[in-house]
């Protein structure tokens, strides 16, 4: 086998599109991310390396290569001009944005950015399948030396500085790196990740329920970074934590939306869609530990936030 048999792990709550308007988007050398469309052009991409003054936050969702992921999927079902394209941004982004180039560290290298880029990365070569791989021997091996290099990087480089769903990202990170390779060092990623999401889940779930960053946008990422784990880390008990900390995030999840499944907007949030979570409940309630009074009812629907910014750092 080129590489370890990952388990089935679902696919987040993202606010990426599917592939086919991606492509569409590509064809007019142009992409969207996080609701901005900027100038991309597949045959020469300008990665934005070095320190970047403007749209810092839509260069760094570049990097993550979710939307490359959703053209791989377009991939396995044959379409050409999606192989195409995929194999090109892969090859030009190893090359040109490897962490020897001028620039590459500080965006590209990105902690939360390599630990985004090696699940969609990995979540890639899964679904395209081991004979796609050996079809592709050169991409293949350049892809995988370069997942390793990243893994290593983030061992090494673990975001203590911000700490909250950062930290808990680059748990994410390492499991699928560990997962994805075989050895003792995969195997000591793996140790680090279960350390650290276990740790998280004790700092970061309240206990009402609420995420202690106290922003619904943050509060649904982390739950599926929690989900993701609960899949990823071979240790028993720390299963059970992850899925103990996923669902009492749920149950309080159903509380931060509006009734057409929008989130509400408090603190650093963007429109996120939790529709899927279960019905909508109704009457009151107050989240104390995460400041949060909640109205739900017709034709009101009331949100008071009573409660600290953050975390207390």
């Amino acid at each position: 086998m080129l590489f370890r048999s990952l388990p089935q792990v679902p696919l987040k709550r993202t606010v990426g599109v599917d592939g086919e308007r991606v492509l569409a988007q590509l064809r007019d050398n142009q992409l969207e991310l996080l609701n901005q469309r900027q100038a991309f052009d597949v045959l020469s991409p300008n990665w934005r390396l070095g320190p970047c003054r403007r749209d810092r936050l839509w260069t760094v969702t570049l990097h993550y290569h979710e939307w490359l992921y959703r053209v791989a999927v377009i991939a396995a079902d044959g379409v050409a001009e999606a192989d195409e394209v995929l194999r090109a941004c892969l090859s030009n982004w190893i090359t040109e944005c490897d962490i020897a180039r001028d620039g590459a560290e500080q965006l590209a290298w990105n902690p939360y950015a390599i630990a985004t880029r090696l699940e969609w990365w990995a979540r890639t070569i899964a679904v395209l399948g081991e004979s796609y791989w050996r079809e592709h021997t050169e991409l293949w091996r350049r892809l995988a030396d370069s997942m390793w290099r990243q893994a290593q990087y983030l061992h090494c480089n673990l975001e203590w500085d911000l700490r909250a769903n950062h930290l808990l990202r680059d748990a994410v990170g390492l499991a699928w790196a560990g997962r994805f390779f075989a050895g003792s060092l995969p195997q000591k990623w793996l140790r680090s990740a279960t350390r650290l999401a276990v740790s998280q889940a004790d700092e970061q779930v309240l206990a009402d329920g609420g995420h202690f960053e106290r922003s619904p946008m943050y509060h649904l990422d982390v739950m599926d970074d929690f989900e993701v784990l609960a899949h990823l880390l071979p240790d028993a008990e720390a299963q059970q934590v992850m899925h103990a900390a996923c669902n009492r995030l749920s149950e309080a999840a159903v509380w931060f939306r509006h009734p057409d499944g929008q989130v509400v907007q408090l603190n650093d949030a963007e429109r996120r869609c939790a529709a899927s979570l279960g019905p909508q409940p109704t009457g009151g309630r107050h989240f104390a530990e995460t400041g949060l009074i909640v109205w739900q009812g017709d034709p009101w629907c009331l949100f008071f936030d009573v409660g600290e910014i953050g975390p207390d750092y």
